[in-house]
Formats: C-alpha cells, sequence, structure tokens
C-alpha cells in the first residue's frame, strides 16, 4: 500500500528545503520470502551483532526457550489422553510379570467395558514399586481424547466391588 512516507514538519523555511531532501521512513512489510522465522532471527542477530553485541547471549537463551522439543510435544499430548486408575487390586504375589501386565490389562479392559467405552487402551502400565497389600496406581494413555472424556464423564458413577475378602474395593478415575 504505502511504500514510503514523508515525515512533514522537517521542513521550516523553503529555503532549507532545497538545502536538504526530506528524510523518509521505510514501511515495507516483509515479503512472503522473508517472513521464516530463520531469516527473523537472521536479521536480528545482524542487527545485534552491530548495534549491541551483549545482546547476542540474551537471544540465545530466548531460542533454547521457544524452541519447541519434540520429546515435551509428544508427552503433553499423551498426558493430554492419560488417565489414572487406583485402588485396582494387584496380581497374586509372586506371579510372573507378564502374568501381572495381563492382569493389570484385563482389569483395565474391564474397568473401560463397565463404563461403556468402546477403545483399547494405547499404552497400560502399573507406577511405582510393589509394595505388599497395597495396590500401584494404573496408567491408562487412551488412543483420543473423545474417548478420555467420556471416561471422565462416566467415571463418577463407576463402583466396581472387586472380589477380594473381607471388603469391596471401589476404583476410581
Amino acid at each position: 500500500m504505502m511504500k514510503q512516507m514523508k515525515t512533514k514538519n522537517r521542513r521550516t523555511s523553503p529555503a532549507s528545503s532545497s538545502a536538504t531532501k526530506p528524510s523518509t521512513i521505510d514501511i515495507c512489510p516483509p515479503q512472503p520470502s522473508e517472513s521464516t522465522g530463520e531469516s527473523v532471527v537472521s536479521q536480528l542477530q545482524t542487527l545485534l551483532a552491530e548495534k549491541a553485541p551483549e545482546g547476542l547471549p540474551l537471544l540465545d537463551q530466548l531460542l533454547k526457550i521457544l524452541k519447541p522439543d519434540p520429546r515435551e510435544l509428544v508427552e503433553a499430548e499423551k498426558r493430554s489422553r492419560s488417565i489414572v486408575l487406583s485402588g485396582v487390586p494387584e496380581a497374586v504375589s509372586g506371579t510372573p510379570a507378564v502374568e501381572r501386565q495381563e492382569h493389570t490389562e484385563r482389569a483395565v479392559m474391564d474397568i473401560l467395558g463397565a463404563l461403556e467405552i468402546e477403545t483399547c487402551p494405547v499404552e497400560v502400565y502399573r507406577m511405582g514399586k510393589i509394595v505388599e497389600g497395597t495396590p500401584r496406581l494404573i496408567k491408562c494413555v487412551l488412543p483420543s481424547s473423545r474417548a478420555y472424556f467420556e471416561a471422565l464423564k462416566k467415571a463418577r458413577a463407576l463402583k466396581i466391588p472387586w472380589l477380594t475378602p473381607p471388603t469391596e474395593t471401589s476404583v476410581e478415575v
């Protein structure tokens, strides 16, 4: 639209206007090819190197803070569809690890079935160390946020009596 804008208050008299050129301010918007982040950072680094070299370390720190870590993005996405189950009994003591994992997965599938959620979890595992008499928490990563919100919505009504004498255990999501 406007490539240059002339400043108006520079001219004080006709004699001085012929001796000096009016100053101009370049307000060109960046071209589409120049709008990449790398180009902007490069220009900023050049400017800082010329005008304020002490600002370069600060720019580097800022870039490290703003640069997304792919692992953190994946973890945040998985966390957004994860539920934690408590109160689910462990397999019998002395059971091999593979059978303990199968027991945990079956228990999670039973819970999802009781909630009438038609999905299979992506990941299921117990958290923490085995302590006799205390069931560990179960982390369950669901395949979609829809399943996650459905589980949260239906979890209020969840009371599953496990056949563990002498008391019943309720499961909390």
